[in-house]
């Protein structure tokens, strides 16, 4: 390297810029910090069908919301939207064609190598629409019902042209349950269209 190359890059190196800075000092991170921290993968909780594609994001969602199981019992806390599989049980009429139902949550099942075996089941950390005694607790509600009236069956169905005696079903199956908070309550609905049924004209 030419003599003069040499010592316009050590000139250069005593420029402030260019100096090697000392790492700054280091803080034990506050509780807040720690909590955004995900630990392993026993820390993520029970991956259901909707979260075990990403634990990471559901861990730090946890984190920042101060997720806990829903316990009817506890004040409301937790995410202001969930997603997850459930099975509707029961239903009674709220309206001409509308319905609220009871409902349980649902989980994957797996066979004895650990793969998907296509099944449901529900489990000890199951939530349901029960509360106490009351198994419409917390009711779900299909917002496919929301604008039925005696002439009109969502999604487009003419009541008028209905064989005599048919009539739309309640949605009793499995579906994707949204659980939101909205001032200060739970509230569970799905979006699933009603079947129509009667007797053979």
């Amino acid at each position: 390297m030419p003599a003069a190359l040499d010592q316009l890059l050590k000139d250069r190196a005593q420029l402030p810029i260019f100096r090697t800075m000392p790492p700054p000092e280091t803080t034990a991170p506050d509780q807040a910090a720690k909590k955004l921290q995900p630990q392993s993968v026993t820390d993520f909780g029970r991956l259901t069908p909707l979260n075990a594609e990403n634990p990471i994001d559901m861990r730090f969602q946890e984190a920042i919301g101060d997720y806990r199981p829903m316990a009817e019992e506890e004040p409301l806390s937790g995410p202001r939207v969930e997603f997850f599989y459930a099975q509707t049980l029961a239903s009674t009429s709220i309206g001409t064609n509308q319905y609220k139902y009871t409902w349980i949550e649902v989980f994957y099942t797996f066979d004895s190598g650990g793969i998907f075996d296509g099944g449901l089941e529900t489990t000890d950390a199951s939530r349901s629409s029960t509360v106490g005694s009351d198994t419409y607790g917390h009711p779900a509600y299909n917002l496919n019902e929301a604008l039925n009236t005696a002439a009109l069956i969502s999604p487009g169905i003419d009541a008028d042209n209905l064989p005599s005696g048919w009539v739309m079903k309640p949605y009793i199956g499995i579906v994707t349950m949204k659980r939101e908070i909205v001032q200060g309550q739970f509230i569970h609905t799905f979006t699933d269209p009603n079947v129509v049924d009667g007797a053979c004209p």
